[in-house]
């Protein structure tokens, strides 16, 4: 409501190819890394792959791959948990069992960062290729020698059941793996995989199915929690040659949709555009549309979650506009707890900034009143509405930066107001409760806006604005909510400057 106040797994490859000379001979260690359960599931896959295969070979040959490939003992228990997964859900039951297409897929490239799934596709006129066996499927997707010719690509006819597996690449792309079930028997198959697909793209309009955070490890390498984000997309950053730039980063927290998977984090980053006209002599939207935003979380010194991030062009056209450049990065679910952040900004020439630091993501679980408070600044009395309908924030085919409910909230990252402008405290209310707006300067309570009743879960918007009265200095907001004897404090700094 908006009111207004005053005041990769590879088996045994020597068989058919020589390894890489770091996977060639796996370490006792590695072997005892693994529990026995872990052992016999590998062993499975083993087997079922190349059933006249020697097991023993098979299993230290995998175990050798995962240790070359994913360099990281705990990703080498990561291997055996996405095989438990692909054994619970992608069990094919009478057509290929759990070890098929999609298993193999996951165990070379690990989980997809989503999947969408169609109930029927319509591919008349589209080209595919026979793989063949799940065997052969490995070799390819490891880039080894095959052991079968695939047959030239052929014309598929009519819808079929498909899924489309997403995995986000390090230059900012995305790679896309298509199965369908032609025969309809429940045996999906691989039938298409592209590179270089434009983040922006529209991969199917079925709902985007998020992977257990589980399989994705954590930077402990305990089994509970997960981070989000696929292992597999961490790649070292590119080289920075002039970090002369300070980007920022600016967090909100709101309530997930499943908590279990964490905390819902809006990365927000900033740049000075007059710092690259000063610095660079370079004009600040041409510099932008040739740079990209990379972001890296890690936990423990281990990074999680890395992609990149090109410039959108509300962002662009702002900066054309003589505003500060500010984006939305991404807006994703994140386990509660210490991380540590990682912002590079750089341009085909290798020029930009970097801004790293720590926060604490907060728990939000089901008791959890309000969001954080987002400030932006007022425009001619209000905040623009979204485009998109409904409370969700951002995310998925929908993506529109700033949202919250059904606003744009472009938050105030400098948190610098004078007198004559209005500023908007934002928040996300999660149920009927009481809201209490207290205005401190230091120490000492400056005033509070009116209490503030709601009935129901809403987007809570106040305006206010800055007067001649207002004394110089730093400020904070402090919203508390109250619901049913529990009370959720959030705050929010900002300066008021003459």
């Amino acid at each position: 409501m908006l009111s207004r106040s005053i005041l990769t797994l590879l088996l045994c490859l020597p068989l058919v190819a020589p390894l890489p000379v770091r996977a060639q001979a796996p370490t006792a260690q590695a072997i005892d890394a693994l529990s026995e359960e872990d052992r016999a599931l590998i062993l499975e896959l083993a087997a079922g792959l190349r059933p006249q295969m020697d097991n023993e070979k098979g299993r230290i040959g995998l175990i050798g791959l995962a240790e070359g490939l994913l360099q990281s003992p705990r990703r080498q228990q990561l291997l055996a948990r996405w095989l438990r997964y692909c054994k619970s859900e992608l069990d094919e039951k009478g057509a290929s069992g759990w070890i098929n297409h999609r298993t193999v897929t996951m165990a070379i490239l690990g989980p997809p960062g989503g999947i969408h799934r169609e109930s029927s596709r319509a591919w008349n006129g589209e080209m595919a290729n026979e793989i063949g066996s799940s065997w052969n499927l490995m070799l390819k997707l490891a880039g080894q020698p095959l052991e079968e010719e695939i047959p030239e690509a052929w014309e598929m006819e009519d819808p079929y059941p498909s899924e489309a597996w997403v995995y986000p690449q390090a230059d900012g792309t995305l790679r896309v793996i298509w199965f369908i079930d032609d025969e309809e028997t429940g045996a999906y198959r691989m039938v298409r995989d592209q590179s270089n697909v434009p983040q922006s793209a529209l991969v199917s309009r079925a709902p985007r199915i998020d992977l257990p955070a589980g399989l994705f490890g954590d930077a402990t390498g305990t089994t509970g929690g997960g981070a989000a984000g696929p292992a597999t997309s961490i790649r070292d950053l590119p080289e920075l040659d002039d970090n002369l730039l300070e980007p920022t980063l600016n967090l909100a927290f709101f309530k997930s949709g499943d908590p279990s998977k964490g905390t819902q984090v809006r990365f927000v980053v900033g740049v000075d555009a007059e710092l690259i006209e000063l610095e660079f002599d370079a004009e600040p939207k041409a510099f932008l549309e040739d740079s990209k935003f990379w972001l890296r979380l890690s936990r423990g010194g281990e990074a999680f979650f890395q992609d990149a991030f090109p410039p959108t062009a509300a962002a662009l056209a702002a900066v054309e506009a003589g505003e500060a450049y500010i984006d939305e990065l991404t807006n994703r679910p994140v386990p509660a707890g210490k991380i540590e952040y990682q912002v590079r900004l750089v341009d085909s020439e290798g020029r930009g900034g970097e801004a790293t630091g720590t926060v604490e993501i907060p728990a939000f679980d089901s008791g959890a009143l309000i969001s954080s408070v987002v400030m932006a600044k007022a425009v001619a009395g209000g905040l623009p509405k979204a485009k998109g309908p409904g409370e969700t924030m951002g995310g998925g085919d929908d993506f529109e930066p700033f949202k919250i409910g059904s606003y744009v909230v472009r938050p105030h990252i400098e948190g610098t107001f004078r007198a004559g402008e209005s500023l908007a405290l934002v928040t996300q209310v999660y149920g009927p409760s009481t809201l209490e707006y207290d205005l401190w300067r230091g120490a000492k309570l400056a005033g509070q806006l009116d209490e503030v009743s709601v009935s129901k879960a809403q987007t809570e918007v106040q305006i206010l604005d800055v007067t001649e009265a207002w004394s110089p200095g730093k400020y904070r907001f402090v919203v508390t909510a109250t619901s049913g004897g529990k009370s959720t404090k959030r705050e929010v700094p900002f300066q008021v400057k003459r």
